[in-house]
C-alpha cells in the first residue's frame, strides 16, 4: 500500500518524525502530549482502500459515562465534518473510548490526516470538557 506509506511519511516529517511507519500489527501509533492515543491503520473495506484513523481517550472506569456523554454530543452542531465512530475499548482501568473516522485513498493526505486528527482531538476535548462541566 504504497499510497499509505507515503502519505503517513510525509505526515511524519512534518511532524519532525522521519521514523513514523506502520509497526510490525500494520499500525502507525502516536501518543499526543495530551495523552490521547493515535492509530492509522490502512484498510481495505467494502473493496476500497481507506485509512482508519482513530483516537482513544484513556477513560479507565469512567468510560461508560464518557461515552454517554459523547453520545449527548454526537448532533448535527457538535459533529465533527466527517463521519465518526464510537466505540470503547479494554476493561476497568485500561478502558478507553474511541473516536475514529475513515479516509478513502484518494483523499488521503498529510493535511488530510492533520485535519482527521486535529478534529478527533477537537472533538474528543470537548466532551472531556463537557463530562468536567457536568461534574
Amino acid at each position: 500500500m504504497e499510497w499509505f506509506a507515503e502519505t503517513l511519511d510525509e505526515f511524519g516529517r512534518q511532524l519532525g518524525l522521519p521514523s513514523l511507519a506502520l509497526n510490525a500489527q500494520g499500525v502507525a501509533r502516536l501518543e499526543l502530549a495530551s495523552g490521547l492515543e493515535v492509530t492509522v491503520e490502512p484498510q481495505i473495506r467494502h473493496g476500497q482502500q481507506e485509512a482508519l484513523v482513530a483516537m482513544a481517550w484513556p477513560s479507565g472506569d469512567e468510560v461508560a459515562r464518557h461515552a454517554q456523554q459523547a453520545l449527548r454530543l454526537a448532533n448535527a452542531a457538535n459533529f465533527p465534518p466527517f463521519p465518526l465512530q464510537l466505540a470503547a475499548a479494554g476493561h476497568g482501568a485500561d478502558a478507553r473510548l474511541i473516536a475514529a473516522t475513515r479516509l478513502a485513498a484518494r483523499a488521503f493526505t498529510a493535511q488530510s490526516l492533520s485535519t482527521a486528527i486535529g478534529t478527533l482531538r477537537d472533538w474528543l476535548e470537548s466532551v472531556a470538557a463537557a463530562e468536567t462541566a457536568r461534574g
